[in-house]
């Protein structure tokens, strides 16, 4: 769910486990959050994940990410409750990040 009058997204993704590992997650998550904060304008961009999808977690820590809540028993899923956490990022964290990575990107001849 966004809010562009929020300045407010919600980023998500679903791949194949036979492709897990590959980094194609974190990947597509990078281009969705430039887009998000430096071609839409927003403020704030979290996520939902099920608190025991460790490698979905593993994404948005990787990028930068901040756990903001565990919500407990709040989803059901074919009869069972599970719980979630929402994690989130705002334009100034992603900035931090975006120029820390660039600093970091070794050049030729360097």
């Amino acid at each position: 769910m966004a809010s562009r009058k929020a300045l407010q997204g919600e980023i998500g993704y679903i791949f194949n486990p036979a492709f897990a590992g590959n980094g194609y997650a974190t990947e597509a998550a990078t281009a969705m959050l430039r887009i998000g904060f430096e071609e839409i304008g927003f403020h704030r961009i979290y996520a939902r994940l099920d608190a025991l999808n460790s490698g979905s977690l593993g994404v948005v820590e990787r990028l930068g990410f901040r756990r903001e809540a565990h919500l407990i028993q709040n989803d059901r899923f074919d009869g069972r409750w599970g719980d979630e956490y929402v994690c989130a990022m705002l334009k100034a964290e992603w900035r931090q990040k975006s120029s820390t990575s660039l600093a970091d990107v070794k050049r030729p001849g360097n």
